[in-house]
């Protein structure tokens, strides 16, 4: 039927399938390009709002530690400390106090590295008596007299770091033992997000060395 058509209407007929696959054509290219636009800006938003929660997270996790960290660096620089008194239960306890929502452990080293005192939530803590000498954070702590960050210790199935901050002899720079806390990971960095549940968000924490220290 098509072939007896007048060759005009032949070209017409064959100009309106054009447009109209043309017209289809353009529509799936433009829909593809505004879903695809639509995706990416989703994605941005979805990252940007990743970056500030990180960013908070991270401030918040800093803030504490460096709570941490003041505690101990005052307790080291007393007088008690100062004095050789490294069995100031009173004292410690009450610094104790200010941190137990944060920390598992508090705990004192002579200068030989045996733990003298030794505080958790149950009260005196199984630490006291031991010998710390040979541990890697122990160590550093003596030889560079500088605050020292633990890396991940696994002990009970309890994944734990220590901060520890060194005693030092305000006279003579010598090095008196150290004051340091124990953090079991899972449970402090669940103060900040879900480290439980991976069927819903979650966090996932590493340390310097992209060691896992907690993950939902």
């Amino acid at each position: 039927m098509l072939l007896s058509l007048p060759r005009i209407y032949k070209i017409g007929i064959i100009s309106v399938i054009s447009i109209v696959i043309f017209s289809f054509a353009l529509f799936y290219y433009i829909q593809t390009l505004t879903e695809n636009n639509v995706r990416s800006s989703l994605l941005t938003e979805q990252v940007d709002r990743q970056r500030a929660a990180s960013s908070s997270i991270s401030q918040h996790i800093g803030s504490d530690l460096s709570l941490v960290m003041t505690v101990l660096d005052g307790l080291t620089d007393s007088s008690f400390m100062q004095d050789g008194d490294i069995k100031t239960n009173h004292l410690i306890q009450e610094k104790y106090n200010l941190i137990d929502d944060i920390i598992d452990k508090i705990f004192v080293l002579d200068k030989n590295d045996v733990v003298t005192t030794s505080l958790s939530q149950i009260g005196t803590d199984q630490y006291l008596g031991s010998d710390f000498s040979q541990r890697e954070w122990v160590k550093e702590a003596r030889t560079d007299l500088e605050p020292v960050f633990s890396k991940g210790f696994e002990r009970q199935g309890i994944y734990t770091i220590h901060i520890a901050v060194p005693i030092i002899n305000r006279d003579d720079n010598r090095y008196m033992g150290l004051v340091g806390a124990s953090i079991p990971t899972e449970k402090f960095f669940a103060r900040y997000g879900n480290v439980h549940d991976i069927n819903s968000q979650f966090l996932v924490i590493f340390d310097k060395n992209g060691t896992i220290l907690a993950v939902g």
